[in-house]
C-alpha cells in the first residue's frame, strides 16, 4: 500500500477496519496489561530504569490512545474539508 497516495477516506478506513479486528483486540489487551507491569515503580532499580519505563509508557499510551486520535484526526479533517 502506498501511503502518499492514499486520500483521507482510504487512510480512515483502513483504520477503522484495524480497530474492529480481533487482532487489535487483543493486542490492546495486552498492551493494558503490559502498561500494568510497567507502572510499577517496585521493580524499578535506578534511574536509567525509571527514564526506560517512562519512555514504555509513552509508547503503550500513544498505542492505547490511537483509536481515539485517529477519531478525532478524522472529524478535524473532514471539518477542513468542509470549511476550505
Amino acid at each position: 500500500m502506498d501511503l502518499e497516495r492514499l486520500t483521507n477516506e482510504q487512510y480512515f478506513s483502513a483504520l477503522k477496519e484495524m480497530f474492529t479486528s480481533d487482532g487489535w483486540q487483543i493486542f490492546q489487551a495486552e498492551m493494558k496489561a503490559n502498561a500494568m507491569n510497567i507502572n510499577s515503580v517496585e521493580q524499578t532499580e535506578t534511574e536509567h530504569d525509571l527514564f526506560f519505563r517512562k519512555g514504555q509508557l509513552a509508547v503503550l499510551g500513544n498505542l492505547l490512545n490511537m483509536e481515539t486520535t485517529i477519531e478525532l484526526a478524522e472529524k478535524e479533517a473532514d471539518k477542513d474539508a468542509q470549511n476550505p
